[in-house]
């Protein structure tokens, strides 16, 4: 819902106006990003880089800074944030007014925790996993809250906060993974007994996608994360008689066909 939502948002405003920039790549997958450049529209990093009278804020979301430097530029800002990232948004904004401290389970460098953590600054420590949890240091372990990243590994994410948990049993938990990324998962734990080998469709940067290969990995049956059909690759076929396909979040659905179509000539 939210990556289609975003792309509609930003197909409607370059077919409105052609001079438009996206604050970070609208969602990660690079089939979408080529085919809104192919439409004329640009992606940049930092808010500073926006060289046109209008800029989209990401499904990603942004910061409240960044919003209103936005607005100090005199743009116009069009906002494609997924609806559950708006979520945690409030959450943390909510609860950070009332004086607690965050603990963000994500990955380093992404551009939804970046967001969320400018919503309550100086308040909100970012661990990636359980084994980060031993060195967490709180002002008050009474006003916790914790919240996760909406992409990540359901089964990676339950060991961290039930560690968290351990540490800081009053701490409030939110489940902020997005339920199209659980689905996936679970559709996949659902599929791997029944296959040899998994493929899954999505761009190289896009959390959810990784999650995915990451489990069909954990699950011994070798899950292969591909972009698009040119970067399958013959020997994983070998001695392969049941292929497991799934896709990220972000991919579109003809790019998921086109690798089936593939898949099934081995």
């Amino acid at each position: 819902m939210g990556v289609k939502r975003a792309v509609e948002i930003v197909e409607k405003a370059a077919a409105e106006n052609s001079s438009i920039t996206i604050l970070h790549q609208i969602v990660h997958n690079p089939s979408v990003v080529s085919h809104l450049e192919y439409q004329g529209v640009t992606s940049v990093e930092g808010i500073e880089n926006v060289q046109t009278q209008t800029v989209v804020f990401s499904a990603h979301g942004v910061s409240p800074q960044v919003r209103d430097e936005a607005k100090k530029r005199g743009l116009t800002s069009l906002d494609a944030t997924c609806p559950l990232v708006l979520k945690v948004h409030g959450i943390v904004k909510s609860f950070a007014l009332r004086g607690y401290e965050f603990i963000y389970v994500g990955h380093r460098g992404h551009p939804e925790p970046l967001g969320v953590m400018g919503w309550a600054p100086g308040k909100v420590i970012l661990i990636e996993d359980k084994n980060e949890v031993k060195s967490l240091r709180v002002a008050n372990p009474d006003k916790i809250v914790v919240v996760t990243q909406t992409t990540l590994s359901l089964l990676d994410t339950r060991v961290t906060i039930d560690a968290i948990l351990v540490k800081y049993p009053k701490a409030k938990v939110f489940n902020t993974i997005c339920f199209e990324t659980t689905d996936r998962q679970e559709a996949l734990l659902e599929l791997i007994p029944q296959v040899d080998l998994v493929i899954v469709v999505g761009g190289k940067n896009s959390s959810n996608s990784q999650r995915l290969s990451d489990i069909a990995r954990k699950k011994g049956k070798g899950g292969y994360l591909v972009e698009n059909v040119s970067q399958l690759q013959n020997s994983w076929f070998n001695k392969v008689s049941r292929v497991g396909l799934t896709s990220g979040a972000s991919t579109p659905d003809y790019e998921t066909e086109i690798v089936r179509q593939e898949i099934e000539k081995y």
